[in-house]
């Protein structure tokens, strides 16, 4: 018996989501739990949740002891940040262009932009060791 059970446990090609069973929490059933990951985005204070996945924990306990159900996923974020970078993509003609030429077009003033920050920070770790090595 006890052979039979670890079987059906570690089968992979299970479904992770099961849509025809019902919620195991009756009270809960119909409302799902807001965004987690919002939740922790939410404040600096929370940084160490995101850093270390530990908004994830909840869904991961509840996928080890039992089949997930869509009830048991989390909301997605109000802010959807993957809508927004389709739509920016969706305004280019992608019959005419190569998709390198519309990932350059649409990203190279973000990629620019990020690159003249760093400058600074590059500059001021080499003066650091410069003034370092004067000192000793």
């Amino acid at each position: 018996m006890i052979r039979t059970n670890m079987k059906q446990e570690s089968n992979e090609r299970q479904p992770l989501l099961d849509d025809e069973k019902i919620s195991h929490n009756i009270h809960d059933q119909n409302r799902r739990a807001s965004s987690r990951l919002e939740w922790a985005e939410s404040s600096w204070f929370r940084l160490f949740h995101i850093l270390f996945w530990t908004w994830l924990k909840p869904i991961l306990l509840s996928g080890y002891k039992r089949q997930l159900i869509a009830n048991d996923l989390d909301e997605p974020p109000l802010i959807d940040k993957t809508f927004a970078l389709s739509e920016r993509l969706q305004s280019h003609d992608w019959s005419s262009i190569t998709t390198w030429m519309i990932i350059r077009k649409e990203f190279m003033k973000d990629l620019i932009s990020v690159c003249l920050m760093g400058i600074p920070f590059c500059i001021a770790d080499i003066t650091q060791v410069l003034v370092f090595c004067q000192l000793i």
